[in-house]
């Protein structure tokens, strides 16, 4: 587990990619399991998942005011957690063990087009950071995208334990990469237009077609987001390891940030 950072030049894939994990993860883990707020600054392809009950709300570029709400809260949920976390030596996992009917949902936020939010919002660039350098320790994740490295200041890219690396503008950006997962690098990008459908990891053409229409079979399919066995996925896509790392946690859906104050 741990935050990851995905990097590619533009049009490379890189909203379809993400789209395909935030999928994956829905389709996984449980509203009481994970809790997932998205600021989308790109394309807003994260729309599809506002209807998602594991999803708290989609924020795109100018909502001010939920931004602040969405800083607020997690900049709270941080606090309470050192808190709380203090009692079993810093560890969600000791916490977890001991209390198991106790529900502590992991978080994952998602930022599509990092710079474009760090422009545009200056005042929170040291709660960002904050929120991803402290927030793995308590079950926070943060999943970014960006063109290059050198779109996130290096204090920040310190902060990603997983890098995935898509079509960079330039060849020379590949070796400032070393730790990056990126089996695309060298591929072109053919019939992009045609096709529609953008030169990505393999998982988000695998999903690219039921994406839009997932949120509706989790709202229908109650069963299935209460705990009783899910299908298994023959091709599944996962956060990095996110995936493994969810654990027991609050009932019900992800809080809206029209609600937050």
């Amino acid at each position: 587990g741990g935050n990851a950072v995905v990097y590619g030049m533009t049009g490379s894939g890189k909203s379809m990619f993400v789209s395909a994990l935030i999928y994956s993860l829905c389709r996984h883990h449980s509203p009481e399991e994970l809790n997932i707020y998205c600021l989308d600054f790109a394309a807003e392809a994260s729309r599809m998942f506002s209807a998602m009950p594991q999803v708290g709300d989609v924020i795109v570029g100018g909502d001010d005011e939920k931004i602040h709400n969405l800083m607020q809260l997690l900049q709270d949920e941080i606090s309470m957690r050192r808190k709380i976390l203090s009692a079993y030596a810093g560890s969600l996992d000791v916490y977890r063990s001991e209390n198991k009917n106790v529900n502590l949902p992991n978080i994952v936020v998602l930022v599509d087009n990092y710079t474009a939010f760090a422009e545009g919002y200056e005042a929170y660039d040291d709660l960002m950071y904050q929120v991803i350098r402290e927030g793995p320790r308590f079950g926070i994740y943060t999943l970014i995208t960006a063109i290059t490295s050198t779109s996130l200041r290096y204090r920040l890219s310190q902060c990603f334990k997983q890098i995935f690396c898509m079509q960079m503008p330039d060849k020379s950006d590949y070796s400032l990469l070393r730790r990056a997962h990126s089996p695309h690098r060298q591929r072109p990008v053919p019939q992009r237009k045609r096709a529609g459908i953008p030169d990505c990891h393999p998982a988000a053409r695998r999903y690219a077609q039921p994406l839009s229409g997932h949120a509706k079979d989790c709202k229908r399919d109650g069963k299935q987001l209460e705990g009783q066995p899910r299908p298994e996925d023959p091709h599944p896509a996962g956060y990095g390891d996110a995936g493994t790392c969810v654990g027991r946690q609050n009932p019900g859906a992800a809080e809206p940030c029209a609600h937050w104050h």
